[in-house]
């Protein structure tokens, strides 16, 4: 079997994305198959070096003018039997019907962005062009025959918004990209004084993640800020990602005027292994996102021996197991009443924090043993039966 992938270019800057198709070409590739990589190439892009404001256009023309040209000049020549045309990403559904009459299959990652453009999420409304792009990204994906979902929320989703006629949709859990174990207390203090962090092993909160609308830092600040204020020595709260905007750095004002011992850190650009002594470190991961597609994360600490504290709404309570801790679904607070949200789950987190050692322990150990579930090896095996299964198909509807 001969794999074809379609990725993001490299010039939209995504980090997930590229992280998933690097993960499917080097497996796929240690396992002996042919793996070949479709992407565009910034022609027009680099002309945003002289023309800022026109930069997504000008991707626009690269991804949807020229390249599906550089496919089909492909597809001009004969192409093996069994060879598969895997998307990494539903985004990708431009390039669908390029190749809707092969062998294909197309990873569903997440549709918030189509749900959003469709109205069916108020907390973040679409413009008019944004409108637009995500029913040119549908209409595309409608035209595929076999889809694979990273989570059963995901998969409903797909029925949900679209009108899409599958040979084929099964849910496959996302494998780690990246080998996250749990480190020892002594090799995490090694590791932080490396990262200049003033940390100490189960005496800080953690939380990954960008600022997107879904999320919900907000409501993570609002939480910490009634935390400390029932708290006289607060843990410190440290937070991967971009710093704080505008509205987080009022409530970050508030959680120093509530306490002055409360601290929240902001990382960025750290590399694996740092990111794993922080997970391994951890007090838990609190994942209060009000949608995800799958949740990464959530695993990644679970991988990394720490207990995990999320909100309880698919795929979050789907992804983190029985055994994890949940927050109330946050679906009735999102429009101005998220510190009413917080207020209100301030208690979880504190009755979390009060557990003997070995309690916390215990639940530790079976999230590590619940993230075993979630190996790369795993995931790939199910992807590559999927794969075959539509170039079996294919093959058997020519006959």
């Amino acid at each position: 079997m001969k794999i074809v992938l379609f990725t993001h270019p490299s010039f939209m800057n995504s980090k997930s994305m590229p992280r998933f198709a690097a993960m499917l070409e080097s497996g796929y590739t240690s396992l002996g198959y042919t793996v070949d990589t479709l992407s565009p190439s910034p022609y027009f892009y680099r002309l945003s070096r002289w023309l800022p404001k026109a930069a997504k256009w000008l991707g626009y023309l690269d991804q949807y003018l020229l390249f599906p040209l550089k496919v089909k000049a492909r597809l001009m020549f004969n192409t093996p039997s069994n060879t598969v045309f895997v998307f990494c990403d539903q985004a990708l559904g431009p390039w669908v019907p390029l190749v809707s009459r092969h062998p294909h299959v197309i990873h569903v990652h997440d549709l918030l962005a189509l749900k959003s453009a469709l109205g069916r999420e108020q907390i973040n409304k679409t413009g008019w062009s944004g409108k637009i792009y995500q029913r040119y990204i549908r209409r595309g994906f409608e035209k595929g025959k076999y889809f694979i979902s990273i989570s059963n929320k995901t998969k409903a989703d797909l029925e949900d918004l679209s009108n899409i006629k599958p040979t084929l949709s099964e849910v496959v859990f996302n494998g780690l990209n990246y080998p996250y174990t749990r480190m020892s207390e002594e090799l995490i203090h090694e590791k932080f004084i490396q990262g200049n962090l003033n940390l100490n092993y189960k005496g800080y909160l953690f939380n990954i993640g960008g600022n997107q609308w879904y999320k919900n830092r907000t409501g993570l600040l609002h939480l910490y800020k009634h935390y400390v204020r029932k708290c006289e020595e607060p843990l410190c709260l440290v937070i991967v990602g971009p710093a704080a905007n505008e509205k987080e750095q009022k409530i970050l004002e508030e959680i120093t005027v509530t306490n002055k011992a409360a601290n929240v850190l902001f990382l960025k650009d750290i590399n694996n292994i740092l990111l794993n002594a922080l997970y391994s470190g951890a007090k838990c991961l609190i994942f209060p996102s009000h949608e995800e597609g799958f949740g990464w994360p959530i695993i990644e600490a679970q991988a990394a021996g720490t207990c995990v504290l999320t909100t309880n709404s698919a795929p979050m309570n789907e992804i983190a197991g029985e055994h994890s801790l949940f927050l109330s679904s946050t679906y009735k607070f999102r429009n101005n009443n998220i510190d009413r949200w917080a207020k209100e789950n301030v208690d979880i987190l504190l009755n979390f924090l009060n557990l003997s050692e070995s309690e916390r322990k215990a639940l530790e150990k079976r999230g590590y043993q619940w993230s075993i579930n979630f190996r790369k090896s795993n995931t790939l095996k199910n992807y590559l039966s999927i794969y075959k299964k539509a170039i079996n198909n294919f093959d058997s509807n020519k006959q």
